[in-house]
């Protein structure tokens, strides 16, 4: 009988055999995908069957590398797939989270639901997914994918279904895109009391009244950034502070 690897990262202790896809723990620190060539004591011997996740990847691929068994997890069968909501993972662990991810965001798709947590990876380019069109879809309800437009579009229909104030946390290391981030939620929120919004991205514009509102806050960014920002490594021109908006609505919108 071949010998096989005990999983103890996962509950259910299943045993992955010799000849199955795992994911090993990487000297960088990265969660890599492999082959499980042999197990032998506390060794396992794992092949790299690809660097593509990870550009710090200290493996090679197709050389067997003996590891840790407790740094080597089962991998997942539907993670590759990059499917929009990692709860309905079939293996829930950090291989399998980081292969999703990353599945998804080389296809574009750079955010994903875990729940109702939003994951977003920062892809340093402007892509076309804050459109007019997108906006809309989100507002009438037709659209569920994961996206920034989703959260913020369900904090604001529980503030108006329920009268309960909404928070949305945007958090993560520097260069992560939180500042981005929030000034698409916020332009996102104060379109989204409008009647139909307009077409202007990332988060349109709305009647005048709602359009001061918008450009007033993002106008503040610049002023915030000249007391606390500084250049970083990951990002020249990063937000050393954090940043707490409190934005009122009433009836006819935001005030």
């Amino acid at each position: 009988m071949p010998p096989n690897l005990k999983n103890s990262k996962k509950a259910e202790t299943a045993t992955v055999p010799v000849g199955a896809r795992i994911y090993f723990l990487d000297k960088s620190g990265s969660w890599e995908p492999g082959v499980l060539e042999n197990v032998h004591g506390t060794k396992a011997s794992c092949r790299p069957t690809t660097q593509a996740w990870n550009t710090n990847s200290q493996s090679t691929a197709n050389t067997t590398v003996p590891y840790d068994v407790d740094h080597v997890l089962a991998a997942s069968v539907s993670a590759p797939e990059g499917i929009e909501d990692m709860t309905n993972l079939d293996v829930l662990h950090e291989g399998a989270l980081q292969e999703n991810v990353a599945s998804r965001y080389f296809r574009d798709e750079i955010y994903t639901f875990v729940g109702p947590i939003l994951v977003s990876v920062n892809p340093y380019v402007m892509l076309p997914i804050y459109t007019h069109e997108l906006r809309q879809g989100y507002r009438a309800g037709m659209l569920k994918r994961p996206h920034l437009y989703a959260v913020a579009d369900r904090a604001y229909v529980n503030l108006e279904t329920d009268g309960v104030p909404q928070s949305v946390l945007i958090s993560r290391e520097s260069g992560a895109g939180k500042t981005e981030a929030t000034k698409i939620v916020l332009a996102y929120l104060t379109t989204r009391a409008t009647a139909g919004g307009t077409q202007n991205a990332p988060g349109g514009r709305g009647n005048s009244a709602v359009s001061g509102v918008q450009q007033r806050i993002l106008d503040a960014n610049p002023v915030l950034e000249a007391f606390g920002n500084a250049k970083t490594v990951r990002n020249d021109n990063s937000s050393r502070f954090g940043k707490y908006f409190h934005v009122q609505f009433d009836s006819s919108g935001t005030k």
